[in-house]
């Protein structure tokens, strides 16, 4: 039988884990579904683009086997976008979507920590009962 932590630790793990699908499904959905043109982007909107969604999904993707790295990726990724918005326009992002996109990946993050595992630990995290 689990102890409270761990059990907690393990909600936080599934949640970052179906979290991110859902994220990662709905953000696609967003830029494939649009049908712009790519070519009338300019070059500072495809690094917004690159920072997110692009690093906030390729970080949630890196949570799945490296948590820590994955939550890390999502931060940086997160925190970049915001700092080039707030470069090119003067002002953050409206609204909390930016954030509740990325916020799985960051679950990765604190499901590392809460599990105390190093931060390049070489086998991925198991799964209650030994699965994986």
């Amino acid at each position: 039988m689990q102890t409270q932590p761990s059990l907690f630790a393990t909600a936080v793990r599934w949640a970052a884990r179906i979290g991110s699908l859902i994220s990662i499904g709905l953000l696609l959905a967003f830029v494939f579904g649009e049908g712009g043109d790519p070519a009338a982007l300019a070059p500072l909107d495809w690094l917004g683009l690159a920072l997110f969604p692009g690093g906030v999904i390729l970080g949630m993707l890196v949570g799945f086997w490296r948590e820590g790295w994955g939550g890390a990726m999502t931060l940086v990724s997160i925190l970049a976008f915001y700092g080039l918005q707030f470069a090119l326009s003067g002002r953050l992002p409206g609204g909390p979507y930016f954030l509740a996109f990325a916020l799985p990946g960051l679950f990765f993050g604190v499901s590392w920590w809460l599990h105390n595992e190093p931060f390049d630990h070489a086998e991925p995290p198991g799964l209650p009962g030994g699965a994986v």
